[in-house]
C-alpha cells in the first residue's frame, strides 16, 4: 500500500509542477510544500521502519560527515530561493 501511495504522490508531484510552476507561476510555494512535505514523509516512515534508511540507499554510517555535505549544498540552493 505504501508504494502505491509513494508512486501516487510522486506523479501529483508531477502535475503539481505544471500547474503550479509554469502555470500559475507559484514556484516558491510549490518548492516549500514539497519539501516539507517529503521531509516529513521521510522522518515518518524511517520512525516506524528503521531499515527502511538502508533500503533507500541513504548512508548514515557516517552521518556527521553526510550532515556537512548536505547542509554545505543546502544552505546556498535555500538562500538562492529566498533571493
Amino acid at each position: 500500500m505504501t508504494h502505491l501511495f509513494e508512486i501516487l504522490v510522486a506523479i501529483t508531484d508531477c502535475f503539481g509542477k505544471i500547474l503550479f510552476m509554469n502555470f500559475l507561476d507559484l514556484k516558491f510555494y510549490f518548492i516549500v510544500v514539497v519539501i516539507i512535505f517529503w521531509a516529513y514523509y521521510f522522518v515518518y516512515r524511517t520512525s516506524k521502519e528503521k531499515t527502511l534508511v538502508h533500503y533507500w540507499s541513504f548512508p548514515f554510517s557516517d552521518s556527521k560527515k553526510l550532515f556537512k555535505i548536505v547542509l554545505s549544498i543546502k544552505i546556498p540552493i535555500i538562500i538562492g530561493l529566498l533571493a
